[in-house]
C-alpha cells in the first residue's frame, strides 16, 4: 500500500499513512509466512511465534538452517524441525542437523530423569535416531563441547554428556553445598544436651538417641541433611529444631516442593510452611521456559535457617534455583526419605547428596509412630531392609 495514496483520504496525515502501510505490509507477510509454515504442519500458534521471532526473514532462516528453531522458538522441538527440513530437501548429514539430534536426544534423557547420558548410549541412540554415522556424531559431540552448547565430565570412569544448563546446575549445587557446610556453629549451642532434656521436660516426650544426635547435628552444621523412613520422628525432631533456634531469636523458614507437602508440615508443626517455588518469590514470564525467581544472590531469602521438607521430590534445576537465594551464615537443613517420591524432573539430588559423603547427614532408623499399629509404617521399612512384609492380617491397613 502507497502512504502518499493514504494521505489524500481526510484525516489521514504522513505519520498515520506510514502506520497504516507498515501494519498492511506486516499482515501481508505474515500471510505469506502462515501458508509456507503450514504447508510443514505448523498450526496457527506456533506459526505466529516463529514470525514474531524472525519477522519477514522467516522464510529465509527455515531455508537456510531450520534447526535454529529448536533454540530460538518456545514450543519448537527437533521433530519439528526435522520435518521441516526433509520438505526442504535438507542435507540429512549436515553439521546443523547432527547438532540439534544430540541435543534432542539428551534432552529426552532429562525428560526421563537423567541430567547426563553416557557418551556410548548417545552416540549409539544418535546413530539409531538419525541414521548418521558414528563417526559423524563424534565429531559433532566434540564440536558442540568446545562450543560449550554441552559439557563432557568423567563421572565413575564414564563419560558424561551433560546439556549446558544441567551441568552448570550440577556444579553449582555441588559448590554451594560445600561452601555452606564449611560454617560450623559449635560455640553457640555448648549446653545443647541440657536444651534438649528441657524441651523434652517442657513437651512431656522423650526422645531417642538418634533423635537427639539429629538436632545437635542439624543445630551445628551450615547444612545438614536429616534422613529416615515413615514413623522414625522427622516431623519431632522438626519442631524441636525450630524450639532451639527459637530460644537464640533466630528466624526459621519452612518450605517443600509441593503445596501437599507444605500444607501437611504446616499442620503437624504448627508453623506456616511455603512451597519452595513460593518462598523463592517465583513470576510467571510466558516467553520464558524457565521459571523466574526474584528471590537469587542479589535478594537472598532473609533467615537464620531454612528447613526444607520432604526434599526426595526436588530436582536439580529447582535445588539450584535454592541454593542460589542460600545467603553464607544462613543454615541449610534438609529434610526426607530417599525411597520415597523422586523428583519429577532431573536429578536424584537428596541421594547423591547423602551418598556424596561430603556433608553432615543423620540417618533415622527407628520407628517410633507405632500407637496406630499401622502395618504400611512397619512393611515399608521391611521391604526396604529386604525382608518380607506382613500380608492380609486382620484388621489392619495392609493387604495383598
Amino acid at each position: 500500500m502507497n502512504p502518499d495514496k493514504l494521505t489524500e483520504v481526510e484525516g489521514i496525515g504522513p505519520k498515520k499513512a506510514e502506520k497504516i502501510a507498515e501494519s498492511f505490509k506486516e499482515q501481508r507477510q505474515l500471510k505469506e509466512v502462515m501458508v509456507f509454515l503450514q504447508s510443514y504442519g505448523i498450526t496457527a500458534g506456533l506459526g505466529i511465534k516463529i514470525f514474531k521471532r524472525y519477522g519477514d526473514e522467516t522464510n529465509a532462516v527455515l531455508k537456510s538452517n531450520p534447526y535454529r528453531l529448536c533454540d530460538e522458538v518456545s514450543g519448537v522441538g527437533f521433530k519439528t524441525a526435522d520435518r521441516i527440513a526433509v520438505n526442504l530437501g535438507y542435507d540429512m548429514m549436515s553439521q546443523e542437523r547432527v547438532k540439534a539430534g544430540i541435543k534432542y536426544i539428551l534432552s529426552q534423557c532429562i525428560a526421563n530423569g537423567h541430567v547426563y547420558l553416557p557418551k556410548e548410549e548417545l552416540v549409539k541412540e544418535c546413530t539409531k535416531i538419525l541414521n548418521v554415522p558414528e563417526d559423524i556424531i563424534n565429531e559433532q559431540i566434540v564440536a558442540l563441547h568446545l562450543n560449550k552448547e554441552i559439557f563432557i565430565e568423567n563421572v565413575d570412569n564414564d563419560e558424561a554428556v551433560y546439556l549446558k544448563y544441567y551441568y552448570l546446575s550440577e556444579l553449582y549445587v555441588a559448590k554451594k553445598l560445600i561452601e555452606l557446610s564449611l560454617q560450623s556453629f559449635n560455640e553457640d549451642y555448648k549446653e545443647i544436651e541440657e536444651e534438649i532434656i528441657e524441651y523434652e521436660a517442657e513437651n512431656g516426650i522423650e526422645l531417642a538417641k538418634e533423635q537427639k544426635e539429629a538436632i545437635e547435628k542439624a543445630v551445628k552444621n551450615g547444612v545438614c541433611v536429616i534422613t529416615g523412613g515413615p514413623g522414625t520422628g522427622k516431623t519431632t525432631i522438626i519442631k524441636c529444631i525450630i524450639k532451639l533456634f527459637e530460644k537464640r531469636g533466630l528466624s526459621v523458614v519452612l518450605a517443600a516442593p509441593t503445596g501437599r507437602a507444605a500444607k501437611r508440615i504446616t499442620e503437624t508443626t504448627g508453623y506456616e510452611a511455603k512451597t519452595i517455588h513460593r518462598l523463592l518469590e517465583m513470576e510467571y514470564m510466558p516467553e520464558n521456559e524457565m521459571p523466574i525467581f526474584t528471590k537469587d544472590q542479589d535478594d537472598p531469602i532473609e533467615a537464620h535457617a531454612i528447613i526444607i521438607d520432604e526434599a526426595s521430590m526436588i530436582d536439580i534445576l529447582l535445588m539450584n534455583s535454592l541454593l542460589k537465594a542460600v545467603a553464607q551464615g544462613t543454615r541449610l537443613i534438609i529434610v526426607g526419605d530417599v525411597d520415597q517420591l523422586p523428583s519429577v524432573g532431573a536429578g536424584n539430588v537428596l541421594r547423591d547428596i547423602i551418598e556424596s559423603g561430603s556433608i553432615c547427614v543423620a540417618k533415622l532408623n527407628k520407628i517410633f509412630r507405632q500407637q496406630d499399629k499401622s502395618l504400611i509404617t512397619v512393611n515399608a521399612h521391611k521391604i526396604n531392609n529386604g525382608e518380607m512384609p506382613i500380608l492380609n492380617e486382620k484388621d489392619k491397613d495392609f493387604s495383598l
